[in-house]
C-alpha cells in the first residue's frame, strides 16, 4: 500500500462496503408472513405520512426485536447508518 498512497483513503470506504455485504448476506433468510406484515405496516405508515424509510428504522427495529423476528445486534450497522442519514438531512 505504501507505493499507492491514494489507495489508503479507500480503507474506510472498503470497510463500509464489506459491512453492507455482511448485512445483506445475513439478511438472506425466509421471512414469515407475520414479519412481512410488520414491515408493511411501518413502510405503509411512513409512506402515507410522506416520510422516508430511514425515519422508520428505529420503530421497525423495536417491533421486530420485541416480536422475536430479529436478534439484538443484527441491525447495529443499519441503525448507525440511518442515524447518520437523519442527522445529515437536518
Amino acid at each position: 500500500m505504501s507505493h499507492l498512497p491514494d489507495v489508503v483513503e479507500w480503507r474506510t470506504e472498503a470497510w463500509e462496503r464489506l459491512c453492507e455485504a455482511q448485512a445483506v448476506a445475513l439478511a438472506l433468510r425466509d421471512y414469515p408472513p407475520a414479519e412481512l406484515q410488520v414491515w408493511r405496516e411501518h413502510i405503509g405508515r411512513a409512506s402515507a405520512e410522506g416520510r422516508d424509510l430511514v425515519s422508520t428504522m428505529q420503530g421497525l427495529h423495536k417491533e421486530l426485536l420485541e416480536k422475536g423476528f430479529i436478534q439484538e445486534g443484527w441491525w447495529d450497522t443499519l441503525l448507525q447508518d440511518a442515524e447518520f442519514e437523519a442527522r445529515r438531512g437536518e
